[in-house]
């Protein structure tokens, strides 16, 4: 027969094989589920920020404003360009973004027929936003400006 302290012992060793696989089950549910809502919650309340994009001669700063307007400041070599417009959200699950007015430096296939259309795709990996002006060969990246970083 076996003493108090033995079964007491085989209780807590058989909870504990029962409780650390549940325990890290549920770690990983949060987890993903955290990941599933950041990745897929896009609003006009975080869209609204600068955007940055760095190439090798230029630099384009984008600042998307809360009332749907936008501004674009492109240095290249020293020279400093200016475009502005609305911009317009798309709703929808691949979160298309739509700019019209004067875009500078959109790759041809982001642009609309009449040039006065651009359009973007933005990525969420957990909260850092990245807007993409798609093209073939060399698309226009821009990456979300924090006050961290």
């Amino acid at each position: 027969m076996k003493s108090n302290a033995q079964i007491r012992g085989g209780t807590s060793s058989w909870l504990r094989k029962q409780l650390v696989p549940a325990t890290a089950f549920l770690a990983l549910f949060i987890v993903f589920a955290f990941w599933y809502y950041e990745g897929n919650n896009f609003t006009d309340g975080n869209i609204p920020g600068t955007y940055v994009a760095d190439r090798s001669s230029r630099s384009d700063v984008l600042y998307l404003r809360t009332d749907h307007t936008y501004e674009q400041e492109d240095l290249t070599n020293g020279q400093k360009k200016n475009a502005s417009g609305t911009w317009r959200f798309m709703g929808n699950a691949d979160a298309h973004i739509v700019f019209e007015g004067s875009f500078l430096n959109a790759p041809a296939a982001a642009v609309g027929r009449d040039d006065h259309y651009a359009f973007g795709m933005f990525d969420n990996l957990f909260g850092y936003l990245t807007l993409t002006l798609q093209s073939d060969s060399d698309p226009l990246i821009f990456h979300k400006r924090h006050l961290l970083f």
